[in-house]
């Protein structure tokens, strides 16, 4: 069974996600196998769904994330496992997420930029997420621990290469690696000043709460917001919308400290009810990590059991640079 799980899922991984004009933009190339021509975009939220029938066997995916099996766990009648919640402590001085933000904008717009001189960017990055696997005929078939290495190399007119890799594989697995080009990015990557991007940030979330935001900035803005400069923008704006709390401070998945702030959102998905966490270093002001942790599962949907709050999803970010081209690393 186990087998016929993995070659279910790497059918489903080697589908080529485009945007309606036939590219694959960065941000999809940064989590290769998210996308499939059955997905639907959630406006707000964060679920992405997709079933692939074949072999017998249909795979939901919940969370959104790269989808090769590392793990199968749970029957109908167990609990699955999912990665422990964050631990927070109370920042040493009461204060609103309005002010700390603000703060750490500043602190990001004082950062260097990206090390490294050449003309690409270079975006690096690893993501998880939680997803449930059923049969043709809804029974449930176990859950999947999915981790992936992501990099992104994107030159100055906007076109470049993605790389998604599996991470984490049980002894024996064979590794499954995503390598491919993508014609145009969104960004306008022309902006430079800081008036500029928040600016820009500001008319693309207008009319928009604290939760869509964080939804962006892993689905749409993940590649750009490792420039400090943009975090810097994105930060100020953020902090003007409604709907965020202070959290505390934590550690990432990485290990690394950071500080957090929240907001609710509802989803359609197996998952209605989660709540986004946006990690920041609390010394730079960059951005560490986005971690999505259920408040309320739809069992019935999900066909698998699913003790909330649980995590089932998380972003880091993790390396950027200039480099040569796309295929030099820092």
């Amino acid at each position: 069974m186990k087998q016929r799980i993995e070659r279910a899922m790497q059918r489903l991984a080697a589908q080529s996600p485009t945007t309606a004009d036939g590219a694959t933009p960065p941000w999809e190339a940064a989590d290769i196998a998210q996308d499939s021509g059955e997905n639907q975009r959630v406006t707000k939220g964060l679920s992405r769904r997709r079933v692939l029938v074949g072999a017998g066997l249909a795979v939901v995916a919940v969370g959104g994330a790269g989808l090769l099996a590392t793990q199968v766990i749970g029957t109908s009648t167990a609990v699955a496992a999912t990665p422990p919640l964050l631990a927070f402590q109370p920042v040493a001085q009461q204060t609103d997420a309005r002010s700390l933000l603000g703060d750490l904008s500043v602190r990001a717009a004082g950062q260097p930029a990206p090390p490294g001189r050449g003309p690409v960017f270079y975006s690096q990055s690893r993501s998880w997420s939680f997803t449930a696997v059923q049969g043709t005929g809804g029974e449930d078939l176990g859950s999947l621990l999915a981790e992936r290495l992501s990099e992104v190399w994107v030159r100055p007119d906007g076109t470049g290469r993605g790389v998604s890799r599996e991470q984490n594989l049980p002894p024996g697995a064979t590794p499954m690696t995503d390598d491919r080009p993508f014609d145009k990015t969104p960004w306008p990557d022309t902006l430079t000043d800081h008036g500029g991007l928040v600016d820009w940030f500001t008319r693309a979330g207008q009319q928009h709460d604290a939760a869509w935001f964080l939804t962006e900035a892993v689905h749409t803005w993940p590649v750009w917001l490792n420039k400090p400069a943009v975090t810097s923008a994105f930060l100020e704006v953020l902090s003007t919308r409604p709907g965020l709390a202070v959290e505390g401070r934590t550690t990432d998945r990485a290990g690394r400290p950071a500080i957090a702030v929240s907001a609710v959102l509802t989803d359609s998905g197996s998952f209605p009810t989660q709540r986004a966490y946006l990690l920041i270093d609390p010394e730079t002001g960059v951005l560490r990590a986005v971690e999505y942790v259920a408040l309320s599962v739809d069992t019935a949907q999900l066909h698998t059991t699913v003790r909330t709050p649980a995590t089932v999803r998380y972003h880091l970010w993790l390396a950027s640079a200039f480099v040569a081209d796309t295929s030099s690393r820092p």
